[in-house]
């Protein structure tokens, strides 16, 4: 479980978050609200990038976190496989290449990623994401860019290797609660 207990975050005078409490639990939970709402800010604060101004976070000990932000974060330069290899070992490569088929990504693993499109480059950061094995899984508006078909099938993917641990992902779209069975946590 992850609690966030009575957290305040503020961007100068920009008071974001106002003793925010809430828990998740494993499964998949979505976060919805209004743009500039705190929405990416309490994932940030979940990962470690930004700490809380005050209140607490509890995480499970030791816990892998595998993250999907707005911006892909991918290395443009490096090859697919090798983005994938950032987050895993070596010995895994059979593993990588079955989630980047998954996702409809065959025969990419050479390819620099500055040559590929928006949508794939998406869900490469997906994939990658899945390959580091995350106890918890952190995706931000992860569906944008993707056709219905490509959208779909990477939802599939994404409950198949996310079985029994936490996924939290932002999106404002009712349908993407309801196709990954979340909860919703609106704030």
């Amino acid at each position: 479980m992850i609690l966030l207990d009575k957290i305040c975050k503020s961007y100068g005078d920009n008071q974001v978050l106002t003793d925010l409490s809430i828990s998740f639990e494993k499964g998949n939970t979505c976060i919805m609200g209004q743009s500039g709402k705190g929405k990416t800010t309490i994932l940030s604060l979940i990962v470690g990038l930004q700490k809380p101004d005050s209140g607490t976070i509890v995480l499970p000990n030791n816990a892998t976190i595998g993250c999907v932000f707005q911006e892909d974060r991918l290395v443009e330069s490096m090859t697919v496989i090798k983005n994938m290899l950032l987050v895993g070992k070596n010995s895994e490569i059979k593993f990588a290449k079955s989630l980047l088929t998954q996702l409809g990504l065959d025969n990419i693993t050479k390819y620099k990623v500055n040559t590929l499109s928006g949508g794939m480059k998406r869900r490469i950061a997906i994939a990658r994401a899945l390959f580091a094995k995350p106890e918890i899984l952190i995706l931000d508006e992860p569906f944008d860019g993707l056709d219905m078909t490509t959208k779909l099938q990477t939802i599939e993917t994404i409950k198949n290797q996310t079985i029994d641990k936490i996924c939290i992902f932002v999106s404002h779209d009712p349908n993407d609660v309801k196709l990954l069975n979340a909860k919703v946590i609106n704030i």
